[in-house]
Parts: C-alpha cells; sequence; structure tokens
C-alpha cells in the first residue's frame, strides 16, 4: 500500500490493482503522453 492509503510518512510503492491514486496517476501520464504526441503533430504539418 501507499501512503495515500495507509496514510505512512515514508515512500513505499503501490502495488494494489485497485488502488484509486495509482489508477489517477497512470491515466493522467497517459494522458500527458498523447497530448506531447499531438503537439509533436502539428510542429510537424504547420
Amino acid at each position: 500500500m501507499c501512503k495515500s492509503c495507509c496514510q505512512r510518512t515514508f515512500e513505499t510503492a503501490c502495488t494494489s490493482l485497485d488502488c484509486p491514486v495509482l489508477f489517477v496517476i497512470n491515466r493522467r501520464t497517459r494522458e500527458h503522453g498523447q497530448v506531447q504526441y499531438y503537439r509533436d503533430l502539428l510542429e510537424e504539418m504547420f
């Protein structure tokens, strides 16, 4: 469990497959990658 779930003060990698915090982090990471891809594509086109 990560500190967001169990309120610990030290870093522990989250291993829970149903962790809402981990889900949001992964979704935002994917979205950020997609935004960067579209920016690069627009730069190439214009």
